[in-house]
């Protein structure tokens, strides 16, 4: 007995549209498409229906763990627009002290670096000094965009990344992570205890945050506000799924959830459709499909509960 020995089964936007539409018998198995109309609605359904899924937490694989750097005089940082903040950073140091208004820099090693990345360089005053790579030189020197503003010692940490983290869906969890590599978790606050603190631009190691949800972005606020900037945030985030744009777009999902994304479309188109009837017929295993992924998605963690003697 042969087998393919392939595992990369997947179906595009407009095969989940026509497979959503077939489920219902809006248009035959011989078929290959259905009428612009119809397809333009379809589209709008599935990237609702992802949409909405979100919101029921049906995206364990997108969490992801990103850095973000922090500033001197600064407690409000824009996740997904301007502030330092990426899942993939590259981490070394200068290989020898650079005197303020330097563009040729000496590091340790390029490895993993291009041109146009971002790179911050820590100034001995601790504020980190950011620019872009101009060119990578060789494996122990680039060029920078932006001479240095201050003096570096041998030994400060620098720090590239290509990509901005795009918005998150949902903040789960931020550490500390010093520059000893210690990790500790902050403490999550409410808008109301954020607002009640006095004193919100005390300097310090920060210890708690506030996520204040925008439309395009998230503000996070630290507090206490930093004073060395060799600390970062590490942030595990959920990361928002991605729409269907084009017609050969496969989905931000699991193939083992094609299944389920087929039929409950199907089950969203059919009174447009008027086939009402089918779409009833089908709403419990369309049900049952999605209850599948959430049962999937569900972690199996140990629960330890403790009596409390005092």
């Amino acid at each position: 007995m042969s087998t393919s020995g392939s595992v990369n089964f997947n179906n595009t936007r407009n095969e989940i549209i026509l497979a959503a539409y077939q489920m219902i018998g809006y248009v035959g198995y011989e078929e290959s498409s259905v009428s612009s109309t119809a397809q333009t609605a379809a589209e709008g359904f599935l990237n609702r229906m992802i949409k909405d899924w979100q919101l029921d937490g049906i995206h364990l694989w997108k969490r992801a763990q990103c850095t973000l750097f922090l500033q001197a005089d600064q407690v409000k940082y824009i996740l997904g627009a301007t502030d330092h903040c990426s899942e993939t950073v590259v981490e070394t140091t200068l290989g020898a002290a650079e005197a303020s208004g330097q563009t040729v820099l000496t590091i340790t090693s390029t490895t993993g670096m291009t041109a146009s990345d971002n790179i911050g360089i820590v100034l001995d005053s601790g504020s980190i000094h950011w620019t872009t790579i101009s060119s990578v030189d060789s494996s122990t020197q680039v060029t920078v965009a932006v001479a240095t503003t201050g003096a570096a010692a041998s030994g400060n940490f620098v720090y590239t990344y290509t990509t901005r983290i795009s918005r998150p869906h949902k903040i789960l969890h931020v550490l500390r992570k010093m520059s000893d590599n210690t990790e500790i978790e902050l403490t999550e606050l409410s808008r109301t205890d954020y607002l009640r603190l006095s004193q919100k631009t005390n300097e310090g190691d920060p210890t708690s945050y506030y996520v204040d949800d925008q439309l395009t972005v998230k503000h996070l606020y630290t507090w206490q506000e930093p004073n060395d900037m060799r600390t970062r945030l590490k942030i595990d985030i959920l990361k928002s799924i991605e729409d269907f744009d084009t017609a050969v777009d496969n989905p931000d999902f699991p193939q083992e959830y094609l299944d389920a994304i087929i039929v409950n479309l199907a089950v969203k188109l059919a009174p447009g459709a008027g086939m009402t009837d089918e779409g009833l017929k089908l709403a419990p295993a369309a049900l049952t499909a999605k209850k599948r992924i959430r049962n999937y998605e569900n972690t199996d963690t140990p629960v330890e509960f403790k009596v409390d003697m005092n």
